[in-house]
C-alpha cells in the first residue's frame, strides 16, 4: 500500500516507525499541503493520512484538492478537535476517517490493516 502521511504532528514517531518498516508499505511522509499535492500529482497512492493544522492549507481546501487529483483515495483525517460538526463536514468531503489525536497505535494499525485486506 501506497501511504503518503501529510503533517508533521500528523503521528507520533513512534507510529510513523511502526508504518515504515512493514513490507507492506511504502510510506512518504510531508510536512505541507503544497509538497502533498505535488506527491499526489506526480505518484499516486492508496492511503493519504492527513492532518488538518497545516500551516500552507486548510484542511476543508486539501482534502478537495486531494479528491480533485484523485477521486477514489482513502482519506483518514486526523485532529485535535472532538467536534461531530467537523466530522460531519469531512465525510460529506470523502474522507474515511476523523481520528482524534492522540492516535492509539493498535486502532490505526487495524485501519491500514483493513483497508490493505481490502485491497484499498
Amino acid at each position: 500500500m501506497e501511504i503518503l502521511i501529510v503533517g508533521a504532528n500528523c503521528l507520533e514517531q513512534e507510529h510513523l516507525n511502526d508504518l515504515t518498516r512493514d513490507p507492506e508499505h511504502r510510506v512518504v511522509v510531508v510536512d505541507l499541503g503544497e509538497e502533498a499535492l505535488q506527491k499526489v500529482r506526480l505518484n499516486a497512492c492508496d492511503l493519504i493520512l492527513l492532518d488538518l493544522s497545516l500551516p500552507d492549507i486548510s484542511g476543508p481546501d486539501m482534502i478537495t484538492k486531494i479528491k480533485g487529483e484523485l477521486p477514489e483515495v482513502k482519506i483518514i483525517v486526523t485532529t485535535e478537535s472532538n467536534s461531530e460538526e467537523l466530522e460531519i463536514k469531512f465525510r460529506e468531503k470523502g474522507i474515511i476517517f476523523y481520528l482524534i489525536k492522540p492516535i492509539h497505535p493498535q486502532y490505526l494499525r487495524s485501519i491500514i490493516d483493513h483497508l490493505t485486506s481490502i485491497g484499498a
